[in-house]
């Protein structure tokens, strides 16, 4: 069951999630680049232009978020506060479909298709990879 505080703490949880993926999105851009970050402001270490670099701030990101997911799916059970808080709010501010959508759309229109395939799948898979682990780990170190 749901605690019907939890509703009002959920938004400010959720805006910790959201200030960490502007953190790690804006991470290594500068100050100047900090000033006007978009999606990806991050290069990728194996290049990329300067206006579409590769969006590894993104990628971790939802990484992170599918990692701590994963940690709650386990520890938690489902309809409950922690579960809602964990997943709904903070990993729902952290992680985002919609920046991953228009960040591989813009590698593509860039010329840049290998770039824009490789986000797609690697997020994806990173995603997966990440819940999976946290949750057999969360499991395993809780016993259960």
């Amino acid at each position: 069951m749901i605690s019907p505080w939890a509703y009002a703490v959920a938004p400010l949880v959720g805006a910790l999630g959201a200030l960490l993926r502007y953190a790690l999105v804006t991470a290594g851009a500068g100050a100047r680049g900090a000033a006007r970050a978009t999606t990806h402001q991050r290069r990728w270490p194996s290049g990329g232009d300067e206006k579409h670099p590769f969006p590894s701030g993104v990628l971790a990101a939802n990484t992170i978020a599918s990692l701590i997911a994963g940690v709650a799916a386990a520890l938690t059970a489902a309809g409950t506060t922690g579960r809602l808080l964990a997943t709904a709010a903070f990993c729902g501010g952290l992680s985002t479909l919609s920046t991953l959508a228009i960040d591989t759309v813009s590698l593509w229109r860039a010329g840049r298709h290998t770039a824009a395939v490789v986000n797609l799948g690697v997020t994806a898979a990173a995603g997966v990879l990440a819940a999976a682990g946290g949750y057999f780990a969360a499991r395993l170190l809780s016993g259960g």
